[in-house]
């Protein structure tokens, strides 16, 4: 009698034993997975604003393209006035 329950108890304690294992592996899985997530929810934000940041800069060299093209982005070169003459307002 004694015998067939401890025959009985050792494969249940050793399934219990394995069960809380794998359940602690489980949900430090879990964890990682929430990490994984979080960042990828992250990267998706970063990429968004990267993607809008490229748009504008794509759509500003095509502006300035298009602008060269029609020759208005002509220099004008810059003239300063000689430190030494004073203009006298009357």
């Amino acid at each position: 009698m004694k015998k067939t329950i401890i025959l009985t108890l050792i494969p249940l304690l050793i399934l219990f034993v394995v069960q809380i294992t794998v359940s602690a592996k489980v949900s430090g899985i879990g964890k990682d997975v929430a990490l994984i997530e979080a960042n990828a929810i992250k990267l998706d934000r970063e990429n968004d604003l990267l993607q809008h940041k490229v748009a504008s800069e794509t759509a500003l060299l095509i502006v300035q393209q298009k602008a060269e093209k029609l020759g208005i982005t002509t220099k004008v070169p810059v003239e300063f006035l000689d430190d030494s003459v004073y203009v006298v307002q009357r």
